[in-house]
């Protein structure tokens, strides 16, 4: 795993935003401060030049309400084929990948990517 800074027209969200007013607030604190806090965490599509956020809608969304131009981003390093985007979702070993906090995407990062597992785990 590698943390970059990625554009946030190039960044995926793994799903809208559940709660407005919880992404008003990080948004009017990111206004005064800037990005702080840990980085996103993502998989870069190589295909398409677009990362998917495997967490972190409302701070994504947040930080776009804040113009800020990057957000950072933990890559996730696992083996080809793995992760494979579909559309506009992303599939894991041909499965429709759903439960981003759990399941089939933490045991993988288990075995793959244990410090990018930490971190999904925090974000959990």
């Amino acid at each position: 795993m590698y943390t970059q800074d990625c554009l946030v027209s190039e960044c995926l969200p793994p799903h809208p935003v559940v709660v407005a007013s919880h992404r008003d607030d990080i948004a009017a604190s990111m206004r005064l401060d800037g990005w702080a806090g840990r980085p996103l965490l993502g998989w870069w599509d190589e295909a398409s030049g677009t990362v998917y956020l495997l967490t972190g809608s409302h701070r994504y969304a947040a930080a776009r309400a804040a113009g800020l131009d990057e957000v950072p981003v933990a890559l996730v390093d696992v083996s080809d084929g793995r992760l494979k985007s579909h559309g506009d979702e992303l599939r894991l070993d041909g499965a429709r990948l759903s439960d981003y906090c759990g399941g089939a995407l933490l045991k993988m990062l288990r075995e793959e990517d244990q410090e990018a597992a930490t971190l999904l785990e925090a974000d959990c």
